[in-house]
């Protein structure tokens, strides 16, 4: 809870409790976008290929597949053209939405972080966090893995 509560204070709004049954309707279920966040993101930032979001959102799909370990969605992302998904260079012009506990699926793999960040609907940050006094740390499960580890 301190660190959902420090999340907004830095500008994170919560967007709430994100179930399996709202695949397809609130977030992608290949990416793990937030699809109408991300749609109005994308013309927002867009707004001479606003129509185009949709056809990104195949894009960046057809992306995950490709065995570059996320070369080719990281490039995507840092590009300024045509079209950009994160303002870098303003970031007051971006939206930012955390969620605690949100299944992220890919596949047959599956993991559940303590919180997911998402910038544009995009989830780009999961955080596991962990009690300070717990002197044993993380203790890894065998095919589990984590991105970022902050402590509350």
């Amino acid at each position: 809870m301190p660190a959902m509560v420090h999340l907004t204070r830095l500008g994170y709004t919560y967007f709430g409790k994100i179930t399996e049954d709202m695949a397809g309707t609130v977030y992608d279920p290949d990416t793990n976008i937030l699809i109408d966040v991300f749609k109005e993101q994308f013309a927002w930032l867009n707004p001479t290929h606003a129509g185009e979001a949709e056809q990104t959102l195949k894009t960046i799909r057809q992306e995950l597949d490709n065995d570059d370990i996320g070369r080719s969605f990281y490039e995507r992302l840092s590009s300024v053209s045509p079209v950009r998904l994160v303002d870098f260079e303003n970031p007051k012009n971006n939206t930012y939405h955390f969620t605690a506990e949100f299944t992220c699926k890919r596949d047959q793999d599956e993991f559940r972080p303590d919180i997911t960040l998402f910038v544009n609907g995009l989830p780009l940050v999961f955080i596991e966090v962990k009690k300070p006094n717990n002197h044993g740390g993380i203790v890894p499960v065998q095919g589990a893995f984590y991105c970022t580890t902050a402590t509350a």
